[in-house]
């Protein structure tokens, strides 16, 4: 299962506001590594952006249930916002996430050798760790996955046209500049040979379930016609009990109880190329009282 999850998060790795269609004339449309290839060239020039991140997670369920967890789950979907800037050198996020009906919120920013977090209105920091510490613990938390170590972006531009099927089209205008908009979906064949190229052949059941993701998953990808920024990407998941049922043969994961599950997470790029920068905070408590508590090593 830890492989699907991969290779679900090496797709979303291609993709990085939105408005009305296009008005320029259609002019033949790229090829699926040429597009990316071009959007990965200039979106690493630009050095920064700003981001608005959202996931829902959701589920249903045929019956009634006991268990007090999942119904509260099945009442309340969760819910997650990020936004905020990032730079090689800066970083900031301001987050909300809704989990069983209850609200929490919080700040993140990070400098060169200075670390803020604010959660449940209290402030802590350091200045002995900055955005390095960040980037480090990411991918520590990488290396966990089996594999993840061995990935990367350029390899994912050279199989884009093998783990994506789809088409693409003239798409909306977003800040005034016209998009090449991809639509489609996984390509599980593709994912599985991709997977045994890079040394992690996949089990039968492994490939049934990524087949069944692939026959849940849509994918949408606006990239600028002139500038190839990446604009927007979108992955939704919608998986019904035929297909939970793959996933738990595959797992072992305990699904009992859930006839559907829906995934939704999109994500915003703009403002790139602007200069990034923090403002501390007047006062705050050591960021260790904050990262023990969640066993970060910051």
């Amino acid at each position: 299962m830890r492989r699907i999850l991969l290779a679900l998060a090496l797709t979303l790795a291609l993709a990085g506001c939105g408005g009305g269609g296009s008005t320029a004339p259609s002019a033949p449309a790229p090829s699926l590594s040429t597009l990316f290839t071009k959007a990965s060239s200039a979106t690493s020039a630009k050095h920064s952006a700003h981001y608005a991140l959202d996931l829902t997670v959701s589920v249903e369920t045929s019956r009634p249930v006991q268990n007090a967890l999942l119904q509260a789950f099945v009442a309340n979907p969760i819910k997650l916002h990020l936004e905020g800037d990032v730079s090689p050198k800066a970083f900031t996020a301001d987050g909300s996430v809704s989990v069983t009906g209850r609200d929490f919120s919080g700040k993140l920013m990070a400098g060169p050798k200075e670390l803020y977090a604010e959660l449940l209105g209290t402030w802590y920091g350091t200045k002995q760790s900055g955005i390095g510490s960040l980037k480090q613990l990411g991918q520590s938390r990488l290396k966990t996955v089996p594999g993840a170590q061995q990935s990367s972006a350029r390899q994912l531009r050279q199989h884009a046209a093998e783990i994506l099927s789809g088409t693409i089209s003239d798409g909306p205008t977003v800040d005034d500049a016209d998009m090449w908009e991809f639509k489609g979906t996984l390509d599980a064949n593709g994912l599985a040979k991709v997977s045994e190229q890079n040394g992690q052949a996949l089990t039968a059941r492994q490939q049934d379930a990524l087949q069944a993701l692939q026959d849940a998953t849509n994918v949408t990808i606006d990239i600028g016609k002139d500038d190839h920024l990446l604009r927007r990407a979108d992955l939704s998941i919608d998986l019904g009990s035929d297909d939970l049922k793959k996933l738990n043969q595959t797992s072992g994961t305990n699904l009992k109880g859930i006839s559907a599950l829906h995934i939704s997470f999109g994500i915003e790029l703009g403002k790139w190329g602007e200069i990034v920068t923090i403002t501390p905070p007047e006062s705050y408590k050591p960021l260790t009282g904050l990262t023990s508590s969640f066993g970060f090593g910051l």
